[in-house]
């Protein structure tokens, strides 16, 4: 089937699979001195029981064990180079499949992801500001004056702080202006024109509690 190397077991099977290498190895001489041991204890009951044997203790399992053999000097020497030759095969690395290259392909790459990725963070916090000065033509005049830049014309220095009507004066004048005409009106009335003509009506309005007339 299709390779799952984004599998989220996939770092759990890696670990396992590293763990049973390592077991391997621990197992593998006990598993030469097993072999040893039944390869001499299968020769020597073969001898003594070779005549007497009629297939039933096989079968059953009735016959007595024969106690192994005390282990002599050409048996350790032919299990110290069974165990050499063991682990120098131990040694090989073992051929992986499709499914397991792939595997531990995928598992490299996210090691040497996440080994760079700390690697860009510690130089990060570690490195130090680069101070970049500026640099001046030495053809330029020394009496010639430098021109003034945008924070030097902003540097104002301290400050108060205006509202947005005493930051701009004639914004300020009109509204005052306005605000005068409105308290003239109650002071002093207005000059009427044009009522020689034609009756136009009362330009406040006719209240019936005001008398405006004079007597004679």
């Amino acid at each position: 089937g299709k390779v799952m190397v984004d599998h989220p077991v996939l770092n759990h099977i890696l670990t396992l699979q590293d763990k049973l290498s390592v077991c391997d190895k621990i197992d593998q001489p006990l598993d030469d001195q097993l072999d040893a041991l039944l390869n001499d204890q299968d020769v020597s009951e073969d001898d003594d029981d070779e005549e007497h044997d009629d297939g039933l203790g096989a079968f059953f399992h009735t016959d007595d064990v024969a106690s192994p053999p005390p282990i002599t000097t050409s048996t350790k020497s032919n299990a110290a180079a069974q165990k050499k030759r063991k682990h120098a095969e131990d040694e090989a690395p073992p051929a992986l499949t499709v499914d397991e290259a792939a595997a531990e392909a995928f598992y490299n790459s996210v090691v040497e992801s996440k080994n760079a990725h700390k690697s860009l963070k510690g130089e990060f916090y570690t490195h130090e500001p680069k101070i970049v000065e500026p640099e001046f033509d030495s053809d330029d005049d020394d009496d010639k004056k430098r021109g003034a830049t945008y924070q030097m014309i902003k540097n104002k220095g301290l400050k108060a702080h205006k509202s947005k009507i005493n930051r701009n004066p004639r914004v300020k004048k009109r509204l005052q202006y306005k605000k005068a005409l409105v308290r003239r009106k109650g002071q002093v009335r207005e000059v009427r024109t044009g009522e020689a003509a034609r009756y136009g009506g009362e330009m406040t309005g006719i209240k019936s509690n005001i008398t405006r007339s004079r007597k004679l």
